[in-house]
């Protein structure tokens, strides 16, 4: 049984800065104050070990509003926390005071950095209820909130695409026409998540070795035999083969062997003639009326 691992690689993404918020409400209700407006970076926010955004994330600047008749401070120490609240009021006072101050209450969160893979949302609040003022200190923790629990991992869809062509095979056959074919895959990256399969074949097939294969020749029948050639005396005859079953062709071998045959015929002695044989010493044989006479010499 074959099983399929996939892999997903993330690549770092570097935080950007977002757009600016809107500036804070004014510090003071009278006089000169501070406001505060801070910038998110969240366009994207950084991930998978990307950079943070550079810069700062916070804007300062001096506000006034309508004069003041007077200010003062009444202070509230919680007993349970350890700090101290300022809160102005109407009454003249120019006295100096150490305050903590406190946080306003956390903004909406904005969108998921990414539509899939599992990204970060946001959420910002204001050291400005109120700001630090008088010598107070900041507040205490984060002005930012980036939350990853409630977006779970969700793979990307991953249509497929062809890997390259393998080499071509070997021809099925040396001659007279034969096919060869090559391969691909579709594995560059394989289809996943839901995409879409590769279109087109998978295999492509062309035509090879379209020249003739070499016939060698091979021997027809023998003809007849021919007519002897003495009526006695001893005579030849013979007789042919044609290399034509098939004939050779494309360069194919030629036939083995003879084409032609020959025979002895009509061995038989002519009359009135001397035949001349010889043994361990010559003979001479004469004819003469049907009856035959050997000399023998050395």
């Amino acid at each position: 049984m074959d099983f399929e691992h996939t892999s997903y690689i993330c690549l770092s993404v570097a935080g950007n800065w977002g757009a600016w918020l809107p500036w804070s409400p004014c510090s003071e209700t009278c006089g000169k104050g501070m406001q505060t407006r801070i910038r998110l970076c969240n366009n994207p926010p950084p991930s998978f070990d990307g950079p943070p955004c550079k810069g700062a994330e916070t804007q300062t600047q001096v506000c006034t509003e309508r004069n003041c008749p007077g200010k003062k401070l009444n202070i509230q120490y919680s007993p349970k926390t350890g700090l101290q609240k300022c809160q102005l009021t109407s009454r003249r006072s120019d006295k100096t005071i150490d305050c903590s101050d406190l946080w306003s209450s956390w903004v909406s969160w904005g969108p998921c950095s990414v539509s899939c893979g599992g990204g970060t949302r946001q959420r910002t609040r204001l050291c400005a209820s109120p700001a630090p003022q008088h010598g107070g200190r900041q507040c205490e923790g984060n002005d930012i909130h980036i939350d990853f629990s409630n977006y779970p991992f969700t793979a990307p869809t991953v249509n497929g695409n062809w890997g390259p062509w393998s080499s071509w095979g070997s021809c099925s056959r040396t001659c007279n026409g034969g096919q060869m074919r090559r391969y691909r895959t579709c594995e560059n990256p394989r289809p996943a998540n839901g995409g879409r399969a590769c279109a087109g074949a998978d295999t492509e097939i062309q035509k090879c070795s379209t020249e003739s294969c070499p016939v060698d020749g091979n021997w027809g029948l023998w003809q007849p035999w021919g007519e002897c050639s003495a009526s006695c005396g001893s005579g030849e005859q013979k007789r042919v083969r044609i290399c034509n079953s098939p004939s050779p062709s494309n360069k194919g071998r030629p036939c083995p062997g003879d084409s032609t045959q020959l025979s002895k015929c009509n061995i038989r002695p002519c009359p009135g003639k001397i035949h001349v044989t010889e043994t361990c010493h010559s003979i001479i044989r004469r004819t003469l009326y049907g009856q035959i006479f050997e000399h023998s010499y050395e």
